[in-house]
């Protein structure tokens, strides 16, 4: 829906978001920030459909993730099941098989949506990329 924000007003707004490119810096309160629609940001119909999906905020955040950097950075199965971080617990695998699992299911969602959907659905879902300088 609609709403205004005078301009001497702060609002918080929520939303929900995946990492378009894995390995760059988490996002910062000090980087600069652009909204963009999602066709501007990218042509490939299948990654549109994804960012539209995690949009929804009904996915697994993980398995969201993990389908997008299968997408966008070429990172195969195998390549996210075996991705590490590190915790107070030591190394912990980045993504669970049941999360994986999920990932090639919205990605495969994705994918048959992109074959099905008129492109002009997405033109008001928008993108923040963050630019560094």
């Amino acid at each position: 829906g609609f709403f205004s924000i005078p301009p001497e007003a702060t609002v918080a707004v929520s939303y929900v978001s995946a990492c378009l490119n894995h390995g760059k810096p988490d996002p910062s309160p000090r980087a600069n920030y652009k909204l963009m629609k999602v066709d501007e940001y990218t042509k490939d119909p299948v990654l549109q459909e994804l960012i539209a999906l995690v949009g929804t905020g009904t996915l697994d955040h993980k398995a969201a993730q993990a389908a997008v950097w299968n997408r966008t950075d070429d990172m195969t199965w195998q390549e996210l099941a075996a991705k590490f971080s590190y915790s107070v617990i030591g190394k912990v695998r980045y993504f669970q098989s049941s999360e994986l699992k999920l990932a090639k299911e919205v990605s495969s969602r994705a994918v048959t949506l992109a074959g099905h959907r008129e492109r002009n659905s997405l033109t008001d879902t928008v993108v923040t990329v963050v630019e560094r300088r």
